[in-house]
């Protein structure tokens, strides 16, 4: 009796509830499943560490020479990969599109390279670890991964 009288009062309550439900879920597994993003780079300099400044004027393509005047490669996951997405959003805080848009920029009013794409995450810390003055990021987890997998290799 309570609940038809509920029923008429409120109709969609249902799916309301379902929906906000569903909404709590889907936020709640994706703030959980992400892990944080690290960068890396293959720059060889004693106590080099990269401000967040800094590390939005590298993969913006606003910086293009370490200090000593040597060339940075940047390493990037294609625009639709997670990691590449989490990391625009805690690194750089822009959208990927958004960085799309600069690196075309530049890349075709000649004033840079574009950033070297590579398939996986295990792939770019190969790139990174194996080119002098590259950066890249990758997840902890990640990094773990590839020194077990060179670690097996040798």
């Amino acid at each position: 009796m309570m609940e038809d009288r509920l029923r008429l009062k409120f109709p969609h309550l249902k799916y309301m509830l379902s929906f906000m439900l569903t909404l709590t879920v889907l936020f709640s597994t994706d703030v959980l499943c992400q892990e944080k993003t690290t960068i890396l780079h293959s720059y060889s300099s004693d106590g080099l560490t990269l401000t967040r400044a800094d590390t939005l004027q590298i993969f913006t393509g606003n910086r293009q020479y370490w200090p000593d005047g040597s060339k940075i490669t940047v390493y990037m996951l294609n625009s639709d990969a997670p990691l590449h997405q989490r990391f625009s959003r805690e690194h750089l805080r822009m959208f990927p599109y958004q960085l799309d848009r600069l690196w075309n920029q530049m890349t075709y009013s000649g004033q840079g390279e574009p950033p070297r794409r590579v398939k996986n995450e295990m792939e770019l810390i190969n790139a990174v670890t194996n080119t002098p003055g590259a950066i890249g990021y990758a997840t902890e987890t990640g990094i773990t991964k590839y020194s077990e997998w060179k670690a097996e290799l040798q």
